[in-house]
């Protein structure tokens, strides 16, 4: 199961599907990964729709970074595949 991080800092669980991460982030995704080898999905156009920032998801991801987000260990990475 991967989690979705809010815009207001809660977490929910979200299933390990194109369809749930689509859903989770409002829209199509875009890939960040991080030093940890994990993976933050994120919505592709979330600056240009003026999403607000994730404060929690720009902690982790060392950047900024707009809208809820999908986050995935790298032991859930590879269940995904």
């Amino acid at each position: 199961m991967a989690t979705k991080i809010n815009i207001n800092g809660t977490f929910e669980d979200c299933e390990n599907s194109l369809n749930a991460f689509q859903s989770a982030v409002g829209g199509y995704i875009e890939a960040v990964r991080l030093n940890s080898g994990w993976i933050m999905y994120v919505n592709d156009e979330g600056r240009l729709k003026n999403l607000p920032e994730n404060d929690f998801a720009t902690l982790i991801a060392g950047q900024s970074i707009c809208g809820n987000v999908v986050l995935l260990t790298t032991k859930e990475t590879k269940r995904s595949k």
